[in-house]
């Protein structure tokens, strides 16, 4: 049990790079996609691809949907705070 958790984990945070990218080149593209740039569209959007990545953790993961999103959020931030 204890090694399927660290594959996951190992798993969970390579999938957090992987948001991390997928975050900032959603949030680029509903900025270039509209003709005058609003605040209220592009959190609008952003929030729309977080709702859409959590939907798939909790729909894929068996193992442990909230130990796998909150290790995505967690490595997630230190990526973006490194970067």
């Amino acid at each position: 049990m204890f090694a399927s958790y660290v594959k996951h984990t190992v798993v969970w945070i390579l999938f957090g790079y992987a948001y991390l990218q997928g975050l900032s080149t959603a949030l680029i593209m509903s900025i270039d996609a509209q003709p005058d740039p609003s605040l209220f569209k592009t959190v609008l959007f952003t929030l729309i691809y977080v709702f859409l990545v959590a939907h798939l953790i909790t729909k894929y993961e068996k193992l442990s949907p909230f130990f796998g999103a909150v290790t995505i959020s967690l490595s997630a931030i230190v990526l973006f705070v490194t970067m």
